[in-house]
């Protein structure tokens, strides 16, 4: 009787901390995924390494994949691009058996929207179009949505906006049917940026302030600072720079709160354009000078050359050309790593046209 006692005691014991290691691990993945999407990227990090490590113990393979996709998440969030998308790669690369086609399918548009922040849109069409046969076949409406928007992004940036409207209405479409007010204020951002890059400013405001109006109920910092820096840049297309300095400084203040170079960078290069347009030259230097800073940590040679070409003609505005040849070469050597044919071409025209003013025919 003593031993069957010892038996059922021990079992138990057992039973209740393998019980209380996996509560552990699941409360420990719920506090990294609401410090995440609060914008707390550093934060988040410890308790979803911790969460991966005990659902390995308890091989849980489909908890520790979902733990290693929030992870590999996280620090592109946090503008660590390639160190989350080597995580994903090598979580793909695990091939992990018998978990949800929808895990799988998340874990693609993941490493799409990882590949995007890089802007190479290629190779995020790739893993976007996998996502979408994978979602289709697991009848996940949600994430088809999800899918269709975030590959809308890849045609918008190379210059498809047919295509890029037409996986944004699929996705509109799929979040109205279900109610999903949270994702409806990204495919109206994504609707806006199309409409925005046909140059139709007017008819893309409505959908940017429809996108504002949800994600101020949200109160997430990182939808608001998209939010703003996107009505921002309506109002400059529109020709307020006033009302867009405005809602472009709330969008830096954001930024800088969460610490996202991605983000940060574009804000300053748009603030310094208008002071560059306004013919405040010094200005418009200390922001495109503040953003090359925050842009190398970008990992994007397209970016950084873009930036330098932007201070190499205020420098010129300014007759200050031996600095100004010194960001065009700089740029140059940014842009020899990277296939972008046709601004590497413009780059070559103005340190042609910087040789002519210099009066150096045969360089220009």
């Amino acid at each position: 009787m003593l031993k069957t006692l010892i038996f059922i005691t021990l079992f138990t014991f057992i039973f209740v901390c393998e019980s209380n290691a996996q509560t552990t691990a699941d409360s420990l993945l719920a506090v990294g995924k609401e410090l995440a999407n609060n914008g707390d990227y550093e934060q988040a990090l410890e308790p979803l390494k911790d969460s991966q490590q005990l659902f390995l113990q308890k091989k849980d393979s489909v908890k520790w994949v979902e733990a290693s996709l929030e992870y590999g998440e996280v620090f592109i969030l946090s503008g660590s691009v390639q160190a989350g998308i080597d995580i994903l790669l090598d979580l793909e690369k695990q091939n992990v058996q018998a978990i949800p086609d929808s895990l799988t399918a998340s874990l693609k548009s993941s490493i799409g929207f990882a590949y995007r922040q890089l802007e190479q849109y290629e190779k995020a069409q790739k893993y976007y179009l996998e996502g979408i046969e994978i979602a289709d076949t697991a009848h996940d409406s949600l994430l088809i949505g999800r899918l269709n928007n975030n590959i809308s992004y890849t045609y918008l940036r190379m210059g498809d906006y047919e295509t890029a409207l037409i996986h944004q209405k699929k996705a509109l479409d799929i979040y109205e049917k279900l109610d999903k007010t949270h994702r409806l204020s990204y495919v109206l951002n994504g609707i806006f940026l199309t409409l925005m890059n046909l140059n139709l400013h007017r008819q893309a405001e409505p959908y940017i302030r429809k996108s504002l109006a949800i994600r101020e109920r949200l109160g997430e910092p990182d939808l608001l600072d998209i939010a703003y820096h996107n009505l921002a840049w309506n109002f400059e297309r529109q020709g307020k720079p006033d009302s867009a300095i405005i809602y472009y400084r709330k969008s830096l203040e954001l930024s800088r709160q969460l610490g996202n170079p991605y983000d940060i960078t574009q804000t300053l290069i748009n603030i310094g354009t208008l002071y560059e347009r306004s013919g405040d030259y010094d200005n418009a230097l200390a922001y495109y000078n503040e953003a090359l800073q925050t842009n190398y940590q970008t990992e994007r040679p397209v970016s950084i050359a873009q930036n330098l070409i932007r201070l190499a003609e205020v420098a010129i505005q300014n007759s200050d050309y031996t600095n100004a040849e010194g960001f065009y070469q700089e740029a140059l050597t940014w842009l020899e790593q990277a296939d972008a044919p046709q601004i590497l071409a413009g780059l070559y025209l103005n340190i042609a046209e910087l040789e002519l003013d210099q009066g150096n025919y045969k360089e220009a």
